[in-house]
């Protein structure tokens, strides 16, 4: 190959010197041809190439041939003599030169990557001065193996291509037919749609396919201060969540789309673990406030079946709640209204129908006449009234032996008097009254009245703050 290389190189200089004008001006044109063929390779559309280039590689051999048919007595002398053989070899060696240029551009597409043609020149001729240099043929052969190299560049599409396809890279589209993945192509190859990078959704949606990863999982978070959101070990997130339209969160076990939007779910962080422990704080305050409220409205529904809830305290104004316990009502209206009057000339408002019968029938009112206040549990007495006075009420009645149709009544009335605010006594009495007629309504009625002025010194001697 050296010696070949030498020998054209010497009969082209050869030629050059004493060679014809024609021969000259083929070796030119081979050059300029070569040129031009590099050229159009660059500049040429892809698809032109294949017909452009191969017309401009033949444009030498045409040249060879209007010579032989201009001067055939030229190329008959130079086929007859040594030197004029040598030319002949050398310009059709040339002349090869220029056509398998012509082939490797034709099928080589270098405009996929034009920077690198001016490397691939670079190494061709350096191919060429190692053979000329005689240089060790492992050299010569590590550059004919980059010039192949080289060529392989251009066919995948120059560097740009290359680079993607050196690394993995999943590329996704959706198809008429679903969500379909690639490894670095551009387009579909059944539907021509372009390709993109495979998202964190769409990897875990093409995995769940596979392999059946089970769908994430709504969990609840209780406690946000003391959850663990992270992991004690690594610091990953143990918990995914996406944020709805009033600020509140929906949480979930591990990656996916919220099911209800399809938005993806984003793995927690410190931001959005503080905001949850606020909300979970204001929350439980606002809980907390709705059960007390809650308990106040039970209570005072249950209030209501045992007072009168409408009647309340008035400022500079004392009232007193006045129930009499007996077993005949006409007693009770009796005392009651002896037991208003009284309060009234001591500068009380009398409340006679504060307490409603079921207040009676519980049980609570002889509770709390005897002192126990557990039986005003819940009724908030004091937001009412200011006293209470309660008392009970007992009458016997028995016929004289000396006297025909007279009856006597003895009249047993005893009179409590609590403090609602301090839950305490301000005064008790016992009043007995005797009272005689020739009914047992007359001897009442004449015990009552004998009663009255008993009653009205309790009203005096109680103390009402």
């Amino acid at each position: 190959m050296k010696s070949l290389i030498q020998e054209i190189c010497h009969v082209v200089a050869s030629i050059w010197r004493i060679g014809d004008a024609w021969l000259r001006r083929i070796a030119v044109l081979a050059i300029v041809v070569l040129l031009a063929l590099f050229s159009a390779a660059m500049l040429v559309p892809q698809h032109l190439q294949v017909t452009v280039v191969p017309i401009l590689a033949l444009i030498p051999l045409a040249g060879l041939l209007f010579l032989a048919i201009k001067r055939p007595t030229l190329v008959a002398i130079a086929a007859t003599a040594e030197i004029g053989r040598k030319a002949i070899r050398a310009v059709s060696l040339a002349l090869a030169a220029d056509l398998i240029f012509g082939v490797y551009l034709s099928l080589v597409p270098i405009s996929n990557d034009r920077g690198l043609v001016p490397l691939l020149v670079l190494v061709l001729v350096t191919i060429v001065l190692l053979r000329i240099g005689n240089a060790p043929a492992l050299i010569s052969l590590l550059m004919i193996v980059l010039a192949v190299a080289i060529s392989v560049v251009f066919f995948i599409g120059g560097r740009d291509e290359l680079r993607p396809r050196m690394t993995y890279q999943d590329v996704c589209v959706v198809t008429p037919e679903g969500l379909r993945s690639y490894v670095n192509l551009k387009r579909d190859p059944t539907y021509g749609l372009p390709t993109h990078p495979c998202t964190t959704q769409e990897i875990i949606d093409l995995r769940r396919e596979k392999v059946s990863i089970p769908e994430s999982q709504s969990i609840s978070v209780t406690d946000a201060r003391n959850y663990p959101f992270f992991d004690t070990v690594t610091g990953q997130p143990r918990v995914w969540y996406f944020k709805r339209a009033d600020g509140t969160y929906a949480l979930f076990d591990r990656p996916g789309s919220d099911p209800a939007t399809g938005e993806p779910l984003k793995p927690i962080d410190e931001v959005v673990r503080e905001d949850l422990i606020r909300q979970q704080q204001s929350a439980g305050q606002q809980h907390a406030q709705d059960e007390m409220q809650s308990a106040q409205r039970a209570q005072d529904a249950a209030a209501a079946e045992l007072i009168n809830a409408d009647i309340h305290r008035q400022s500079g104004v004392r009232q007193a709640a006045v129930l009499i316990l007996s077993q005949d009502a006409s007693s009770v209206t009796t005392v009651e209204n002896e037991v208003a009057e009284a309060l009234k000339q001591r500068g009380v408002s009398p409340v006679l129908f504060f307490f409603k019968p079921a207040f009676l029938q519980h049980g609570r009112a002889e509770r709390l006449f005897h002192g126990d206040w557990s039986a005003a549990d819940g009724l908030n007495l004091a937001a009412h009234v200011n006293f209470v006075i309660i008392g009970s009420v007992a009458s016997t009645f028995s016929s004289s032996p000396n006297l025909d149709n007279v009856m006597s009544a003895h009249t047993q009335i005893e009179l409590q008097c609590f403090d609602t605010a301090a839950q305490s006594s301000c005064g008790q009495s016992e009043i007995n009254s005797d009272g005689a007629g020739f009914s047992r309504e007359d001897a009442l009625g004449n015990s009552y009245s004998r009663a009255t002025l008993q009653i009205t010194a309790f009203s005096r001697e109680i103390t009402l703050n």
